[in-house]
């Protein structure tokens, strides 16, 4: 969870129960922010994980076997 937070660059990593209250209230009262970081993780979700990225990196996988199945 907080590897893909920094690679998504959202500030939402969150340690105890008071991480928890203080980021909860902050995105709930700033709703730009909080749509801005959803976008972000849209953004990070549809670059690593869309059926296309999962197929290039099958189609590479592969590859280094000496597969060419493209």
């Amino acid at each position: 969870y907080s590897r893909a937070m920094k690679e998504a660059d959202i500030d939402m990593i969150c340690l105890d129960n008071s991480d928890w209250e203080r980021k909860l209230s902050y995105y709930y009262e700033n709703h730009e922010d909080r749509r801005l970081s959803a976008l972000k993780g849209l953004n990070y979700v549809n670059k690593n994980y869309s059926d296309k990225t999962k197929l290039e990196k099958w189609d590479k996988l592969f590859h280094t076997l000496g597969l060419n199945i493209s």
